[in-house]
């Protein structure tokens, strides 16, 4: 089952004393900055979204700070949380070629970032 880590001003989207989840969008995809594949070799697996900070939260959710999700989740779970957020990240950071300006996108063949002009790779950091 996909299990959806949506996250708002760094801070991730839960409901409140459960250790689940989200199995669901909650209809929020219009308000989805960017989002993408927690598994790169499996497109259907987990998603990861960057919701825009004006939208609003719905009604028995609440935000969370990364660190304090330890108490709500499992560790597999809050480990996984750390890796979507990290891939968020990254591809925010990296929207950009920090040597010619130019947009970036995933490359098909590589798992990095990549310049559609220069042809720069961006890989995420890994320590």
């Amino acid at each position: 089952m996909t299990s959806y880590y949506m996250f708002q001003k760094g801070r991730i989207l839960l409901l409140p004393h459960s250790p689940h989840l989200l199995e669901t969008t909650l209809g929020l995809e219009t308000y989805f900055l960017n989002s993408g594949s927690v598994d790169r070799e499996k497109q259907d697996s987990d998603i990861w979204a960057e919701l825009d900070p004006s939208a609003e939260i719905p009604t028995g959710f609440a935000l969370f700070e990364r660190r304090t999700a330890w108490t709500t989740l499992d560790e597999e779970k809050f480990f996984r949380m750390a890796k979507a957020f990290h891939l968020m990240d990254w591809q925010r950071s990296r929207k950009y070629c920090g040597v010619c300006g130019s947009p970036t996108h995933l490359d098909d063949k590589e798992f990095a970032m990549k310049c559609a002009k220069c042809g720069e790779l961006f890989f995420p950091v890994i320590c």
